[in-house]
């Protein structure tokens, strides 16, 4: 259950909020919809609730307009995109930062020198599990 009472805002302010804080899907306005994973709702980004922002009660954020429904935009998704697409859409990892080593020695690969281009493409090839 929400405790937070909504904090009013002006419309072109609540669009700023959501394309800041939603940072996985584009706002064009408040007219567009979205859906929520959690309850199955459908709405609008007008009837979406900005709470928070104070120390006891957290940082301010978006939820979902439902009562009982605790979601955040990361569980938001477009009204168009079906189930299989968000669960292969959860599949992926989130970027995470890779740490280049400036490379003391020669590579074995042609006598190829490992700079930091190298050394970032090699790690991402890693990461994302394709051939090295």
């Amino acid at each position: 259950m929400q405790k937070e009472s909504a904090i009013e805002v002006k419309a072109e302010d609540k669009l700023r909020w959501l394309r800041r804080l939603d940072g996985d899907r584009g706002w064009e306005s408040l007219d567009d919809h979205r859906y929520c994973r959690r309850c199955g709702r459908t709405f609008s980004g007008l009837q979406v609730q900005l709470v928070g922002g104070t120390r006891r009660h957290g940082p301010i954020r978006f939820v979902c307009p439902t009562p009982s429904c605790l979601s955040t935009p990361a569980d938001w998704l477009y009204p168009h995109e079906s189930g299989a697409a968000a669960k292969s859409a959860l599949r992926f990892r989130r970027p995470h930062v890779v740490r280049v080593k400036y490379a003391r020695h020669v590579l074995g690969r042609g006598k190829q020198r490992a700079t930091w281009t190298w050394k970032l493409r090699h790690a991402l090839q890693r990461y994302l599990g394709l051939p090295v």
